[in-house]
């Protein structure tokens, strides 16, 4: 089972993954489309997929969000767990993945 330490690692490496995927996000919906496409179909289709994109990624980034503030709350329920097992008797873990 991770530790509180390993939790708060991978909450780390998330963040900074939500931070990245929001970043490209950020790019391509600011990507300026060629001029040689016109206002043609294609034109639209690339628009579309570039939105379709930059949402998808959004949508990824708030994910790793979620999967950051998880591995936080887990953290703090082993470092809770940890101190409780200083006193005797040693109480049961509150979840199965906890660990001192």
């Amino acid at each position: 089972m991770p530790t509180a330490q390993q939790y708060r690692e991978a909450a780390s490496r998330y963040a900074a993954l939500g931070e990245n995927l929001r970043r490209q996000a950020a790019e391509i919906s600011g990507a300026a489309v060629d001029s040689m496409l016109g206002s043609g179909p294609l034109r639209r289709l690339v628009d579309e997929q570039l939105a379709s994109i930059t949402y998808e990624l959004g949508t990824s980034a708030a994910g790793m969000d979620r999967l950051a503030a998880e591995c936080l709350w887990r953290a703090t329920v082993c470092d809770d767990y940890a101190r409780a097992t200083n006193v005797q008797p040693l109480p049961a873990p509150p979840y199965p993945w906890v660990a001192a």
